[in-house]
């Protein structure tokens, strides 16, 4: 786990976004290995150099990548460093613990026609979810947002996910056993 500091919290969101939109305008900007080849971001690790509130994303932007990575899903592509300016109203002490779970609730329901947080696995299992938003923790008390999908073969596909990435079911993914909470949201 990151050491945890809670130094340095002041940022201007400004100055964020007009740095970010400059690192977004640089040429090679996506290929700096951060994106798959079918334009999702899956190497959060190589997003150091975008500023998502007091921090680096590569610390804490997972929650705007998976916000990014589910409107790609739907076709809606965003623009990285707009989101980030966006998600910073929901950052828990400028990033330091990451993006707050209902500021993701509130995102989620104002840019989808249906989401639902599940705060109990069995009825987000019954739900039959397409595709949303998976928020765990893991045992060190570190957490993390990862973007999914239903792929057509009925398998489910993980964005910015350690591992394959793919996972049989959804079972298969509650299965990790370095996670202890998990509140996961399905979208329409």
């Amino acid at each position: 786990m990151a050491k945890i500091s809670l130094k340095n919290l002041r940022f201007s969101k400004k100055r964020n976004l007009a740095e970010n939109k400059a690192a977004a305008a640089e040429q090679g900007f996506l290929q700096c290995g951060a994106f798959s080849a079918d334009g999702f971001i899956e190497e959060q690790n190589r997003l150091g150099f975008l500023r998502c509130g007091a921090r680096p994303a590569d610390y804490c932007g997972c929650g705007f990548i998976a916000a990014y990575n589910l409107l790609h899903i739907v076709k809606r592509p965003a623009e990285i460093p707009e989101l980030i300016s966006e998600f910073e109203h929901g950052l828990v002490l400028g990033g330091v613990f990451g993006t707050s779970p209902i500021f993701m609730l509130r995102f989620l329901r104002k840019n989808f026609a249906f989401a639902k947080l599940f705060l109990k696995k069995s009825s987000f299992l019954k739900s039959n979810p397409q595709k949303g938003v998976a928020f765990y923790m893991r045992r060190d008390f570190s957490a993390h947002y990862v973007a999914f999908s239903r792929e057509k073969d009925g398998s489910f596909r993980f964005y910015n996910y350690r591992g394959t990435g793919f996972c049989q079911c959804m079972e298969d993914f509650f299965r990790e056993k370095n996670r202890r909470l998990f509140l996961m949201y399905s979208v329409e």
